[in-house]
């Protein structure tokens, strides 16, 4: 082995860790490590060595629009922390999407193959079953770790998840794999259940609905349907449905959905004042007094806007709003493409028959890769329906996806002059190389 591939499977080894202690934190969940200061600092400390194994690394990879949009959100975060009315908060937000931004430099780089996305995937889902059977007993909330402190972003995360388990499941060929991701499925249903989030059942539906209208087996997914409608309607307490009613009773005429109102109209007020480049990372709540120099206004300051949207416009602007949805619209082209994809050349096999064992096997990664992106686009779906009432947008997870989408282009691409027979060019436009 030489000693450039050497280092590609350290990267790798270091890509692995880093995806299971960020979703898994030792000194957080371990009783007596909270003390033990390297732990703390060691996602920080990986992501730093990735960075500097991505420095030295000859060939980068630079090219997805994805990456490009990413760094010019990034520089905006940047010179919003410069103008910031509060920059400790801006400066704080920014550091630890800073760190973000690296480890998706690296981990594009570094994962370069079907099997090694598949690997980070999986691990994905299993470090998410912990976390859900923690949420589930504290009733939505998981104390110890702080972005998910909060019933309604644990039930985000658990929106995002659900089309992972789905989509593997049903591509798991042994019985013993599909039993473990459709339990963990209706696991991860669950812990939207007890979270009892309002805004995270709209998720849950819009991330069922797009799985269910995904699959070729739509007999046996409404029946499985039905028997989780069956279950929950067995085991579900009646609290729950009440508590979903009020969606609909209460409206935005009090409880939290006036709240929430309230908050957005002062971020619509932000935004009408600064409507360029915002106020600034986690600036939105420092300026409520501004606008609302009254009792609430003081009490309210500092709280967070509840949605993705809203946080867009008082805190990036146009610039940022126009960043983030250009991320949302070429990572979701993206994936259409290596659909199309997987559906072009399973015709080609069929209409030519077989072409030999390394384009079977080509053809299968292909496959593999087809059902990654719908689980990334069930995920993110889950995401932006749960994120219209929660202030999420600097957490990690929309950019995981983002991160996850650029590798899946990659390495399909790399996979499409393999898989085409007699010279046939690829009917499908993917990602050009460097």
């Amino acid at each position: 082995m030489g000693r450039a591939q050497e280092r590609l499977e350290f990267s790798f080894i270091l890509v692995v860790i880093l995806a299971v202690i960020g979703s898994l934190p030792p000194e957080r969940l371990i009783p007596g490590l909270s003390s033990v200061g390297v732990l703390r600092h060691a996602p920080n400390v990986l992501t730093g060595l990735l960075f500097l194994l991505w420095l030295a690394r000859g060939r980068k990879v630079l090219h997805n629009p994805e990456t490009k949009l990413y760094a010019a959100f990034w520089l905006l975060m940047v010179l919003g922390t410069g103008l910031a009315r509060n920059p400790v908060r801006a400066l704080n937000c920014t550091k630890g999407f800073t760190a973000g931004f690296m480890g998706y430099l690296a981990k594009v780089t570094f994962v370069d193959s079907t099997p090694k996305l598949g690997t980070l995937f999986k691990i994905f889902i299993v470090c998410n079953v912990p976390i859900a059977l923690m949420g589930i007993q504290g009733g939505g909330i998981i104390r110890s770790i702080p972005s998910l402190s909060d019933e309604n972003d644990f039930a985000l995360l658990m929106n995002m998840i659900v089309p992972f388990a789905f989509f593997f499941g049903l591509k798991a060929e042994r019985w013993k794999g599909k039993l473990f991701y459709f339990g963990a499925f209706f696991l991860f249903v669950a812990g939207v259940v007890v979270s009892l989030s309002r805004g995270g059942f709209l998720g849950l539906l819009c991330s069922l609905a797009y799985c269910f209208s995904k699959t070729s087996r739509k007999g046996a997914t409404l029946l499985f349907g039905l028997l989780l409608l069956g279950a929950a309607s067995l085991f579900v307490p009646e609290s729950y449905w009440q508590e979903m009613r009020t969606i609909r009773t209460e409206g935005a005429e009090q409880g939290t959905g006036e709240k929430r109102v309230y908050y957005w109209k002062n971020a619509m007020k932000i935004f009408a004042h600064h409507p360029v480049i915002g106020v600034g990372p986690e600036n939105a709540p420092v300026w409520i007094t501004t606008y609302d120099p009254s009792e609430r206004g003081m009490r309210d300051w500092g709280r967070a806007l509840h949605s993705v949207y809203f946080t867009l416009l008082a805190e990036q602007g146009i610039v940022g709003t126009l960043l983030f949805l250009a991320m949302v619209y070429h990572s979701e082209r993206n994936r259409r493409n290596v659909r199309r994809l997987w559906q072009a050349e399973s015709r080609a096999q069929r209409a030519a028959g077989t072409g030999g064992t390394r384009y079977s096997l080509r053809l299968a990664e292909i496959e593999e890769a087809y059902h990654y992106s719908l689980a990334l686009t069930g995920g993110l779906i889950g995401y932006l329906a749960s994120g219209i009432f929660l202030s999420a947008l600097y957490y990690a997870w929309f950019w995981t996806i983002l991160t996850y989408t650029a590798i899946l282009t990659n390495v399909v691409r790399d996979l499409v002059d393999p898989v085409s027979q007699g010279g046939r060019r690829s009917e499908v436009n993917l990602c050009p190389r460097d």
